[in-house]
């Protein structure tokens, strides 16, 4: 039998990325980083495990116009992780950034795990990634579609529990989906 290697092309490893990640140092710089954001759409991220069951949301909010969220219930714990639900969370709001009709501008995507946000810089080969491989490929048909004039992409660690409303929102959120809801 022959064996055939797995090679996958990670977008965030070309010279020309289709987003910019940002990690900052610790909870104080995330909080300020997330603060002092001039992108003009923020989406929020989360996905964790509450009673067994596993699940993840995303927000997205824009200057004047209502919030939009979706969620996604994964099932019970035995079967998901909470990493696998972060990812997901990850998905769920490059979908909404795919989705959103403001094309040329500046967007970020905050995620309260840093794991996370770090598998898509990978090489994406590794057991687990299944998830991580899409975004960076979504990402990249994203900034096909809409131009690379005026639009920017930005995935940011956002620190957890530090008082930051988008994040709280997603979290709460994400335990909605936990309980059985999805989108």
């Amino acid at each position: 039998m022959e064996k055939t290697p797995v090679t996958t092309h990670n977008p965030t490893k070309t010279k020309h990325a289709p987003l910019r990640i940002d990690i900052p140092q610790d909870k104080d710089a995330s909080k300020r980083a997330d603060q002092n954001s001039t992108e003009r759409i923020k989406v929020y991220t989360d996905g964790s495990a509450h009673n067994g069951q596993v699940g993840a949301a995303a927000i997205l909010s824009r200057p004047e116009r209502p919030k939009c969220t979706l969620h996604y219930h994964l099932g019970a714990t035995d079967e998901h992780t909470v990493y696998e639900a972060e990812l997901v969370g990850l998905l769920l709001g490059l979908h909404l950034v795919k989705t959103e009709q403001a094309g040329r501008t500046s967007i970020v995507i905050g995620a309260d795990n840093q794991a996370a946000v770090k598998a898509v810089l990978t090489e994406l080969t590794h057991p687990g990634q299944y998830l991580a491989v899409d975004f960076p490929h979504t990402a990249a048909q994203i900034e096909k579609k809409r131009g690379t004039s005026k639009y920017s992409l930005t995935l940011r660690w956002t620190a957890g529990r530090v008082g930051l409303q988008g994040n709280e929102e997603a979290d709460k959120e994400e335990k909605k989906a936990a309980g059985g809801c999805t989108s």
